[in-house]
């Protein structure tokens, strides 16, 4: 494990709750990694969401209206669906390689010292809806990865944000009312 990341690492993974102290949350020994960690999941997920969702779609619709009865084959629409999904990984990859470098613009810009960057840390280590989309995109991602290499990392931060959005309506309101009873 990279020294100084300990800390991140079981607040990200939560192999144990026990792990997860006060001292752990406020440990923070290297903000500019662990900034960039946070930048990198991000640009991942936005990128994902982007490619995947809108970007997807409106270039396969392009694609397919641009068809002509004479330049259509039987397999026109299968390359035109693997065109787009090459597209997703692409958006994928520059979300992954973009996500660092705008975290690093955005301090700079914001001449955040410091000081400023741990309790940024701090902020983003206690958010927990974050923390699950971050979480759920990272293990969703691995498993699409595992499916269909980027398109299916697209896919799968695609089913995290689904799944991170029915965990805080449904389940977690759910779980509030099995309590009050």
């Amino acid at each position: 494990m990279l020294d100084g990341l300990k800390s991140w690492f079981c607040n990200f993974a939560q192999f144990s709750r026990a792990l997860v102290t006060p001292e752990v949350l406020t440990d923070i020994p290297q903000p500019y990694a662990e900034f960039a960690i946070f930048s990198c999941i991000k640009g991942g997920e936005i990128s994902s969401i982007l490619g995947g969702l809108i970007i997807h779609p409106v270039y396969r619709y392009y694609l397919v209206r641009k068809l002509t009865p004479e330049n259509t084959t039987n397999n026109s629409r299968k390359i035109i669906r693997n065109i787009c999904r090459r597209i997703q990984g692409r958006c994928l990859l520059g979300g992954l390689a973009i996500g660092p470098i705008a975290g690093f613009i955005y301090i700079k810009c914001c001449n955040i010292n410091e000081a400023e960057l741990k309790e940024k840390c701090y902020r983003i280590r206690c958010h927990e809806q974050n923390m699950v989309w971050d979480r759920s995109s990272v293990a969703f991602g691995f498993l699409g990865w595992y499916w269909r290499r980027f398109q299916g990392a697209v896919n799968g931060i695609s089913l995290a944000l689904v799944y991170t959005i029915l965990y805080f309506t449904v389940i977690l309101i759910f779980h509030l009312i099995k309590i009050s009873y």
